[in-house]
C-alpha cells in the first residue's frame, strides 16, 4: 500500500454557462444616491474588492462578513475598511507642476509602480516613495515617431519576472490604428513593436491572458465601445486574432456585416467599460451600456485559432481572417450600464458595477413677473426671459452584484 502523501492539484473554478447566472449578493454604496461606481477589482487572494467610486472615493467591501457556503448567501453588504495613506509618488513636468497619471499598473513582481500620461510613462520604486523614472514614449513633442499622445492603459505580460525581461503593453487615446506598443525590461530602449489593427479608436483597458500570457487584450471606446480585441503576440501582430463582440442585441443602429470590421451604435458612449479575463484564462467577462453582461469562450476560440495557424505553412499573414466572436452567455444583470465586470479568483462568481451620469435638460420656465430679468429692445420695451433650469445628473441603478455562476449542486 502506498503511503506517500497526494499533493493536492488546484483547478480553476467550474463555471456554468447554459442559464443566466443567480444573483448571490447586492452590494450599497455608503454615499448619495447620484453616487456610483465606476469600476470594481477584485483582490487576488479573493477576501474582498474595492469600487473606485463617482464621487472620488474608494469603496472596500470584505467578503467574510458573508457566509460562504452551499447555499446562497444574499444580503446588503456595505464598506467595511477604511484606508490609511501608506506613501505618495509625484509626477512633476518640466514646469514643476504636479501630473495626475491616466493609466496605473504594478509591475509582475509588485516592487515597481508605472504610471501612464501624455507621451510619457512614470516608473516607481514603490519602496522608495517620491519622484521616478520617466520613460518617454516618442522622442519629441514633434516627431511622429513612438507611442503619441495620452497614455491611457497599461498590462503586464507574466511570461518573464525579472525585471530585465518584463514584458508590458501600453495604449493610447489617440484615435490611428496602431496605438498599442510593447515594452521590453524598463522601456527605455523605446517600443520594440506596435500592435496593429486596431479600430482607430481611443485605448481604455489592456490585459494579458494570466494562463496564455502570449495573448493580449483591448478595449476601446467611441466607435469600438462594447468590442475586445485579441491579437497572439507570438506571431502576427498587425492584425487582431478575434473581436468579442459585446454590443446590446437590442441596438438595431449599428450594422452587423461579417465581410467589414464591426463597429459600436451611435447611442455607444464614451464610458469606460471594464472586461476581465477568469483566473483559468478561458472567460472573458464584460457589460455594454444596455445593462447586460457576457461572457465569451476564449480559450476555444483561440485554441482553434492556434491550430489553424499551425497547420499553414508559411501563408499565415494572407489566410488568417479576424473572426468576430458572439457571447456564449448574456444576461440582463442591471438597469443602466454595466461598466465593470471582475471574476472571483477562487470561485465561480461574477462581481458587475452599474452606473452612469443621466442629465435632464428640464423644462423651459417664461414668466414675466417683477422677479424674471427683463431684456430691453430697442425701443425700451421689456421681454420676458426664458430660464433653463438644469437638473444634476441621476443615476438609474449604481448597484454593485455578486452573481453564482457555480454549477447547480
Amino acid at each position: 500500500m502506498d503511503d506517500a502523501p497526494q499533493q493536492a492539484v488546484w483547478t480553476p473554478p467550474t463555471f456554468n454557462l447554459s442559464a443566466a447566472p443567480s444573483e448571490a449578493c447586492l452590494f450599497e454604496l455608503s454615499s448619495a444616491e447620484e453616487n456610483f461606481a465606476r469600476c470594481a477589482k477584485i483582490a487576488p487572494d479573493g477576501s474582498s474588492f474595492i469600487a473606485q467610486c463617482e464621487d472620488h472615493s474608494l469603496q472596500i467591501y470584505d467578503f467574510s462578513k458573508y457566509a460562504f457556503d452551499s447555499s446562497l448567501y444574499r444580503g446588503i453588504g456595505r464598506p467595511d475598511v477604511a484606508l490609511q495613506l501608506r506613501a505618495s509618488y509625484r509626477i512633476v513636468d518640466h514646469r514643476e507642476r504636479q501630473i495626475a497619471p491616466h493609466s496605473l499598473a504594478f509591475a509582475s513582481s509588485g516592487e515597481r509602480l508605472y504610471c501612464g500620461f501624455e507621451d510619457a510613462i512614470e516608473v516607481f520604486d514603490v519602496g522608495y516613495p517620491g519622484e521616478g523614472t520617466r520613460l518617454h514614449t516618442t522622442p519629441s513633442k514633434k516627431s511622429k515617431d513612438g507611442l503619441k499622445g495620452i497614455i491611457s492603459a497599461l498590462a503586464f505580460s507574466n511570461y518573464h519576472s525579472t525585471s530585465d525581461e518584463l514584458l508590458f503593453a501600453a495604449g493610447s487615446l489617440t484615435p490611428v490604428t496602431g496605438n498599442i506598443a510593447l515594452f521590453s525590461g524598463d522601456g527605455d530602449k523605446g517600443p520594440l513593436m506596435f500592435v496593429g489593427g486596431g479600430p482607430g479608436a481611443g485605448v481604455t483597458q489592456l490585459q494579458f491572458n494570466n494562463y496564455r500570457p502570449y495573448m493580449l487584450y483591448a478595449a476601446y471606446r467611441g466607435n469600438a465601445s462594447g468590442l475586445i480585441y485579441s491579437w497572439d503576440i507570438r506571431s502576427r501582430i498587425d492584425e487582431p486574432l478575434a473581436i468579442y463582440d459585446g454590443r446590446p442585441e437590442s441596438d438595431a443602429l449599428y450594422v452587423r456585416d461579417e465581410t467589414e470590421r464591426p463597429t459600436s451604435s451611435p447611442k455607444a458612449k464614451n464610458q469606460k467599460l471594464r472586461f476581465d479575463v477568469d483566473i483559468g484564462g478561458r472567460y472573458i467577462g464584460s457589460g455594454n451600456w444596455a445593462g447586460e453582461v457576457m461572457l465569451f469562450d476564449a480559450e476555444t476560440v483561440e485554441t482553434t485559432l492556434s491550430q489553424n495557424v499551425d497547420s499553414m505553412d508559411g501563408g499565415y499573414e494572407d489566410d488568417l481572417t479576424t473572426l468576430t466572436i458572439p457571447p456564449i452567455l448574456r444576461f440582463n444583470g442591471h438597469q443602466d450600464t454595466v461598466a465593470s465586470v471582475a471574476f472571483q479568483p477562487w470561485r465561480a462568481e461574477l462581481l458587475t458595477v452599474s452606473g452612469s451620469r443621466h442629465f435632464d435638460l428640464g423644462e423651459e420656465d417664461s414668466s414675466e413677473d417683477e422677479d424674471e430679468d427683463l431684456i430691453e429692445d430697442d425701443v425700451g420695451r421689456g421681454s420676458a426671459k426664458a430660464v433653463v433650469k438644469r437638473k444634476g445628473p441621476t443615476v438609474l441603478d449604481n448597484s454593485i452584484k455578486l452573481w453564482n455562476v457555480a454549477p447547480p449542486i
